[in-house]
């Protein structure tokens, strides 16, 4: 089967909301809709990781998306982070998790600038302690992601 929508995320000013698509069997997909228009339209080309289990984080403005994949390599997970030009979507980052089955980009969120990207890894292990979880905090300087 296939499902739109399962997860999203929404711009500050409601005008952009990007979706989740699940498909059985195949990476999913997060497409980016302007919905200030009727019908909506959908914003360039749909986005993957490569993986199932994809989440989405829009930015402020709705220009910049992190596309989560949790289930990618060993479950180590991968975020890539992509930007609008008005036509399509250029990816501006990809950050991974060293470290297997921790889930890393379960759940991700920018601040109002789209600068900083908080990422989770809820099955983080640590000093010997399973699941304690992990949250990372990356900051964009215009060309990496630190």
């Amino acid at each position: 089967g296939e499902n739109l929508g399962d997860r999203l995320s929404i711009s500050a000013d409601g005008s952009r909301l990007a979706l989740r698509r699940y498909i059985a069997g195949a990476p999913d997909t997060v497409e980016v809709y302007d919905i200030s228009v009727s019908p909506p339209v959908q914003l360039g080309s749909a986005l993957s990781c490569g993986a199932e289990g994809s989440t989405t984080a829009l930015s402020s403005d709705g220009n910049r998306v992190a596309v989560s994949c949790e289930y990618f390599g060993a479950n180590s997970g991968r975020v890539d982070i992509f930007d609008y030009d008005g036509s399509d979507w250029t990816r501006i980052g990809n950050l991974t998790a060293s470290v297997d089955l921790s889930l890393f980009g379960w759940c991700s969120g920018f601040d109002a600038t789209g600068n900083r990207l908080a990422i989770s890894a809820p099955n983080y292990n640590f000093a010997g302690v399973n699941r304690i979880g992990l949250v990372r905090i990356f900051d964009y300087d215009g060309t990496t992601w630190n």
